[in-house]
């Protein structure tokens, strides 16, 4: 993977956000250097992070070919 290429840079265990179902809460970060995504996931820490590599390589696979989730507010 090059260097803009996303990765997790972060899991920690937090508490439950406001409504969040009992459990084990982890906060994750990945990240490519430009910009990082956060997000919290009820499970344990393997499962989160399995959860987040499997979403990085997701996002990098969706760069790999063309693909952005980037849209502009302008209609066409």
């Amino acid at each position: 993977m090059d260097s803009s290429s996303f990765a997790i840079a972060g899991i920690e265990e937090v508490e439950a956000p406001a409504g969040g179902a009992d459990g084990i809460w982890h906060r994750y970060v990945i990240d490519n250097g430009k910009a990082a995504i956060t997000g919290y996931r009820l499970g344990t820490r393997e499962q989160v992070t399995r959860f987040a590599l499997d979403l990085a390589e997701n996002i990098n696979a969706r760069a790999e070919r063309g693909h952005t989730a980037w849209q502009s507010r302008q209609k066409k």
